[in-house]
């Protein structure tokens, strides 16, 4: 830069001043996750661009910083946070970024979307479709894979599942496609994850209709005292009628249900109003009829 300086005399001085501009770092960082039960553990990754010195303040609540590139963390107090880093270079010129970090109470919810099966060389290639509802991180889910009550095999699904996420795995064996014994198969996420039990158990299950047949699988818990699940699996969409009579064929209760879904349905039956004995459970589909025993105790 010069300076140029003419008197009224037109007598001239000049001045000359030279300078360096230097770059200026980019700050940019990811954290992951950004939202989860408490303790969440958030590993951030530089992105940042020009710098040879970064410096990352975790929290506006306390003084943790570390001069790391990739550091982890751990937050542990419920709400919102706002993580910054710190880019610097070798002329001492920095940049500053920030990102919002949630923690929120632990809770486990998985449910099941969609279960289904492909034919591929006379085999059926199976998949099941998995959601977090909840906000706990939920590593390698583990469900259940029941097949016509004879077969039950326990499968571990490879994958994250973060809250919000819905992802699709396929399941690692395969089943004959011409095998004509088999009628369904019916998938259940685990209800229990470590010291958490699922919020809403009754969304964890599904089944797929092989041979397109109707079938009850027998009702859980029995004997009981206070209620009843009857699994119900529909080959397609339709009513359902189903009645409870005692042993001496006494009707007790008569229910229909309108337009069920196909797949599996569980019905809920509230026994806490009965006398105890022996009762039996008949459901109608289209022109076909499946008894079921329940013990009341």
């Amino acid at each position: 830069i010069s300076l140029l300086v003419t008197t009224a005399n037109m007598c001239v001085n000049s001045l000359e001043e030279i300078f360096a501009i230097n770059p200026s770092p980019v700050s940019e960082f990811e954290a992951f996750p950004t939202i989860g039960a408490n303790p969440l553990v958030v590993q951030f990754t530089d992105r940042s661009m020009g710098a040879n010195s970064i410096l990352y303040d975790f929290s506006i609540f306390n003084d943790d910083q570390k001069k790391e590139f990739n550091p982890m963390y751990t937050y542990t107090t419920l709400g919102k946070d706002w993580p910054i880093q710190i880019a610097s270079n070798e002329y001492g010129c920095a940049d500053t970024s920030f990102v919002q970090i949630e923690v929120v109470i632990p809770v486990f919810d998985l449910a099941i979307t969609n279960v289904g099966a492909v034919e591929d060389n006379g085999t059926l290639k199976l998949f099941v479709e998995l959601m977090n509802n909840g906000t706990i991180i939920v590593n390698n889910p583990n469900i259940l894979i029941d097949i016509d009550e004879t077969v039950s095999l326990n499968q571990k699904l490879e994958g994250r599942l973060m809250p919000g996420d819905i992802q699709k795995f396929e399941i690692d064996f395969e089943v004959l496609a011409k095998n004509k014994q088999l009628n369904y198969i019916c998938f259940t996420a685990d209800k229990v994850l470590g010291n958490y039990i699922d919020e809403n158990p009754y969304n964890n299950s599904q089944c797929l209709s092989i041979e397109s047949n109707f079938t009850v699988l027998d009702p859980f818990p029995n004997p009981s005292n206070t209620f009843v699940e009857l699994p119900v699996i529909l080959p397609e969409s339709g009513d359902c009628d189903i009645s409870m009579v005692s042993q001496g064929g006494d009707l007790i209760f008569a229910r229909e249900f309108k337009h069920m879904p196909p797949g599996l349905n569980v019905i809920n039956v509230d026994l806490s109003t009965y006398s105890q004995g022996l009762y039996l459970f008949l459901i109608k589909y289209d022109d076909h009829e499946i008894t079921k025993k329940i013990v009341i105790r």
